[in-house]
């Protein structure tokens, strides 16, 4: 899904298919790995590509509702899922 989003829109915003000078491409791995793995400088990559490459926040947004799974499955209760989805 997040791979789709990030062609599609780099189709809709550039008029063509991405090239390896795209931030968004050149750090697509960053979008498919677990966000709570990522180091510091990987997070702030992955942040400039949000800034920079992503004007209508559909990519960011794609990328959120990956991780949200993720961070519910990692709770110990329902409570505590409760509390994660609120704050994410």
């Amino acid at each position: 899904m997040l791979t789709e989003v990030r062609q599609r829109l780099t189709q809709q915003v550039h008029g063509r298919r991405e090239l390896s000078i795209d931030r968004v491409w050149a750090n697509r791995r960053l979008l498919l790995r677990a966000g709570d793995t990522l180091f510091d400088r990987a997070r702030n990559r992955l942040s400039t590509v949000f800034a920079t490459d992503d004007a209508t926040g559909k990519l960011q947004a794609a990328w959120k509702v990956k991780e949200q799974p993720r961070t519910l499955l990692a709770t110990g209760s329902l409570a505590d899922a409760a509390a994660a989805k609120e704050a994410g």
